[in-house]
């Protein structure tokens, strides 16, 4: 989309739910990670947790292998970037995801977070009406990818159902268990007898292979 300024960025991540503690920490290391940039996207050569390489995505630069439940769309709209932050940052507590955090580069962009965070306040958070730009409106794009969808069932054996292959079921051994021992077989052949046919037809029903 576009440049932002500090207020919108604060703005977003207040709306998110990031408390306003935090605020001017995130606001500068949105600075130090996109330059106030909801479409910026940076690109990161292979390494072994990501053997295919992986792109920084949108104002907080959310990586798409580290974190591959949000979707490109959804993190190059602010909003849904600012609830990943949210997220990932476990609520404003923890910063240390990201490298400008560790390595510094945020702390020359808190003065404009401080400033940000002392200004809306002051206003209320009732910024202008044009503070958030359209493509940071979540109705643009899900914050999250859909789930993926449950994996067929297996077809069933050629022939019929896997019941159908294995024989009659339990009731039908149990049947049969049942008749023998009245003609005379004594229970454990009887049961060695329906074990064999189970172990038989489960052999017939499952085909070849090891």
């Amino acid at each position: 989309m576009s440049f932002l300024n500090r207020y919108q960025v604060a703005y977003l991540a207040h709306v998110a739910g990031l408390p306003d503690a935090a605020i001017p920490m995130a606001v500068a290391i949105s600075a130090a990670e996109s330059g106030w940039r909801d479409d910026a996207i940076g690109t990161n050569p292979a390494n072994p947790h990501c053997p295919n390489g992986s792109n920084d995505v949108g104002l907080w630069q959310i990586n798409d292998c580290y974190h591959p439940q949000y979707s490109r769309t959804a993190m190059l709209n602010g909003f849904c970037n600012a609830q990943a932050m949210l997220s990932i940052s476990s609520n404003g507590s923890n910063w240390n995801p990201w490298v400008t955090f560790t390595n510094g580069a945020y702390q020359r962009w808190l003065f404009a977070g401080n400033d940000a965070l002392a200004t809306a306040q002051a206003r209320g958070w009732e910024l202008a009406p044009d503070v958030i730009p359209a493509t940071s409106n979540i109705a643009n794009a899900p914050c999250q990818a859909p789930p993926l969808p449950p994996p067929p069932p297996p077809p069933p054996p050629p022939g019929g159902t896997q019941k159908d292959a294995l024989g009659a079921g339990v009731t039908g051994y149990a049947s049969q268990l049942l008749t023998l021992v009245r003609n005379g077989v004594s229970p454990w052949s009887a049961a060695g007898s329906i074990i064999s046919q189970i172990i038989n037809n489960a052999g017939n029903a499952l085909g070849g292979g090891v």
